[in-house]
């Protein structure tokens, strides 16, 4: 009974035969209730590791996003420091070239700042 229980219990076109065997023997009973919890559980295993592998991805994408915002928020920062930097150095009358090279705008940048300034 044991060998053709182990046999057959895997396979869906034997479950009618297993179920004759689980009711004709109790240790066969035991055997089933721990082969199908056991089952059972590996596949609980998979769908929980499924899950958290899917809460940690959404995690690390949030993070991502939340650094390269961060990251663009720090260059457009940078950027209009550079210019407000660029206005103060006009106003004290330094070479548009001079604060180009200085602040990292464009020299063209800095000329249309300074048309504004006048």
């Amino acid at each position: 009974m044991w060998g053709k229980f182990f046999l057959y219990v895997s396979d869906e076109e034997k479950q009618d035969y297993i179920k004759g065997l689980v009711k004709a023997n109790r240790g066969i009973v035991m055997a089933f209730t721990v082969l199908k919890n056991v089952s059972q559980d590996e596949l609980n295993w998979y769908h929980e590791t499924r899950y958290w592998m899917h809460v940690s991805d959404e995690l690390s994408m949030k993070e991502a996003a939340r650094c390269e915002g961060h990251a663009s928020g720090l260059a457009e920062g940078r950027q209009k420091k550079a210019v407000e930097t660029a206005r103060n150095l006009l106003v004290k009358g330094i070479n548009p070239e001079i604060i180009a090279e200085c602040t990292g705008l464009p020299l063209e940048q800095v000329g249309e700042l300074a048309s504004q300034h006048c």
